[in-house]
């Protein structure tokens, strides 16, 4: 699930009433369908990978994997990043973004090195645009990392 700007809000984290409804939903998700480890995996495009990332400063302790289809860092994510150290993370843009992305992540990643992430990997793909990435990220790769940060049977 991708949010959408509310009403009257550029962005959707600015509004801290749609960083609640992340919550519900995620919650939601962890009660009905017995979510595995009591974690979720999350994917966010632009304004949703922002978002995701915001939500994951607020609520580490529900995320399993973060996947950032270009989005960046918000002030607040910034400024809370070793709350997500343990949290795998894949960052990908292209590096013919033309709203600015590839500088944004670049950096995204450089402070995630400076705070100690280990577990941050970046994906700057060729050619891809910020409106057509989708056509240039490989899937099957794409989910075979999602795949690999479940959460192992037995602990780990």
């Amino acid at each position: 699930v991708t949010p959408i700007r509310p009403h009257g809000y550029r962005l959707f984290f600015e509004n801290e009433d749609s960083l609640n409804l992340i919550k519900i939903l995620v919650d939601y998700l962890k009660e009905t369908l017995n979510v595995e480890g009591g974690k979720v995996h999350l994917v966010g495009t632009s304004n949703g990978g922002t978002s995701i990332w915001h939500y994951a400063t607020h609520y580490p302790e529900d995320v399993a994997s973060l996947h950032v289809v270009t989005g960046c860092l918000t002030p607040h994510a910034s400024r809370n990043l070793t709350l997500t150290l343990h949290i795998p993370t894949e960052i990908y843009v292209g590096d013919a973004d033309e709203l600015g992305f590839h500088t944004a992540l670049l950096d995204a990643k450089q402070e995630l090195d400076e705070a100690g992430h280990s577990k941050a990997n970046l994906h700057v793909l060729p050619d891809a645009g910020h409106h057509d990435i989708g056509q240039h990220i490989n899937m099957k790769e794409f989910w075979t990392r999602m795949e690999s940060f479940r959460v192992k049977k037995g602990g780990g």
